[in-house]
C-alpha cells in the first residue's frame, strides 16, 4: 500500500519546491546518531527526512493515509535500528535520495525509494524466519 501510494505522491511532487538544505540537515543528523542510544530520535528525523518530499505534493488526502501507514509500520524500520550493516545502507540510499530530488529526477526517485522499501521488506522477512525456526 505505502509502494502505491509514495509513488503516486512523488510523482505529483514538483521536485524544485522539495527543500533540499532541510533534507541534507536530517540526513546529516541521522549520520551523526547513535542508532543504539537514539532510536526514536533516528526514526523522527527519518520521518522528517521522507515527508520533506511527501509534504510538497497537492494529494493531502493521500498523505494523511501515508503518514498513518508510517505509524504503523513503525516497528519494522526500527528493526534497522538494530543491524549495524543495514543501518549504514541506509544513509548511501539517503544520498541518493537527495541526488535524486536535487536531479528533478521522478523516476529514479521512485526508484530509490521502492529499493529503500525493499530493504525493510527484505529485513522483516528474514527476521520473521529467524523466529520460526527457534
Amino acid at each position: 500500500m505505502r509502494r502505491l501510494l509514495e509513488t503516486e505522491v512523488i510523482r505529483s511532487v514538483d521536485l524544485s519546491e522539495v527543500d533540499l538544505a532541510r533534507m541534507t540537515a536530517l540526513s546529516q543528523q541521522m549520520r551523526e546518531l547513535s542508532a543504539a542510544d537514539s532510536r526514536d530520535e533516528y526514526q523522527r528525523l527519518n520521518r522528517e527526512f521522507h515527508f520533506a518530499i511527501f509534504e510538497c505534493s497537492p494529494l493531502r488526502v493521500v498523505c494523511q493515509e501515508i503518514s498513518r501507514l508510517w505509524y504503523m509500520s513503525s516497528f519494522y524500520r526500527a528493526l534497522h535500528l538494530y543491524e549495524t550493516e543495514t543501518f549504514a545502507h541506509l544513509q548511501q540510499e539517503h544520498e541518493r535520495i537527495i541526488d535524486a530530488v536535487r536531479a528533478g529526477d521522478a523516476a529514479e526517485l521512485t526508484a530509490i525509494c521502492d529499493q529503500h522499501r525493499s530493504g525493510t521488506e527484505r529485513l522483516v522477512v528474514r527476521r520473521l524466519g529467524r523466529a520460526r525456526a527457534r
